[in-house]
């Protein structure tokens, strides 16, 4: 009997709901899987139980065999990339743009109070609200959606860097002045060195949001990104297609997210 115990401990690890205590690496693997499995089960219920109609909710198996279905038609595969380009082209202008902002908003309190006035507001204005603008002023091609994803995405980097910025201990900046560094010294080697873990968290979190607005940015579209063919399949009430293409979103987002992570924690290391 005790032998069970212990076997059925060692492969069921213990799930502690206490406060921020951690968990281990299995039991963390063990809560993913759980927490997937229920989800799995609802849909399962939902669909096969005829509680929900096919035409709103079709099957796992459905879904998942539309998703094979349209990686083997072609149509799947490029219309991810099509749309991941977008979506990094508009994040390396808001890297650019948004670091340079950022930085100069939480180390020079005059930049602050200049910027802050048309930067902070922009975060809660719709975007939904300026798609018609955005097609007045770039047309309906590439660089409508870069310039949508990018507004949707540089807003939200900027007061994530100039925060960053902000939370560098005081006592670094002034062992910094003792020495007879510069105040471009101070800004590159001091504050910029010591937030660039919290900026790359923040361009984690700005992935998210491009992939996000993409299927909105795409919507009226020529080229056929995901967002163009999630509106296709609505349209033609192909719902298993769409779930399907949510799912790839997903998918992709979620292994950039996981990249970018992995790739965060080898740059900084050192923190």
């Amino acid at each position: 009997m005790q032998k069970t115990t212990a076997l059925s401990k060692s492969f069921m690890p213990s799930l502690s709901l206490q406060i921020r205590k951690p968990l281990s690496i299995r039991a963390r693997f063990v809560a993913t899987l759980l927490g997937i499995a229920v989800l799995i089960l609802i849909w399962y219920i939902l669909s096969y139980g005829g509680v929900i109609t096919p035409l709103f909710l079709p099957t796992p198996t459905d879904v998942v065999s539309s998703l094979l279905d349209l990686t083997i038609r072609g149509e799947l595969i490029p219309a991810l990339a099509t749309s991941f380009f977008r979506i990094w082209l508009a994040m390396l202008l808001t890297i650019v743009v948004g670091f340079v902002i950022g930085v100069l908003m939480g180390s020079i309190a005059g930049f602050d109070y200049f910027f802050e006035p048309f930067t902070q507001p922009m975060r809660y204005i719709p975007l939904t609200a300026l798609l018609p603008l955005f097609i007045l002023w770039f047309g309906i091609g590439t660089n409508m959606k870069v310039a949508f994803l990018f507004t949707g995405t540089v807003f939200y980097f900027i007061p994530l860097v100039r925060n960053a910025i902000r939370n560098v201990r005081e006592e670094y900046v002034e062992v910094a002045r003792d020495i007879g560094l510069s105040q471009w010294e101070i800004t590159w080697k001091v504050l910029v060195w010591d937030a660039l873990p919290q900026i790359w968290a923040g361009l984690i979190v700005c992935n998210g949001i491009g992939w996000t607005y993409v299927v909105l940015a795409e919507l009226i579209n020529p080229d056929r990104g995901v967002g163009y063919m999630i509106s296709i399949a609505g349209r033609l009430q192909r719902t298993d297609e769409v779930l399907a293409y949510v799912l790839a979103i997903a998918l992709v987002a979620l292994i950039s997210d996981r990249a970018l992570t992995a790739l965060g924690k080898k740059l900084f290391a050192w923190q």
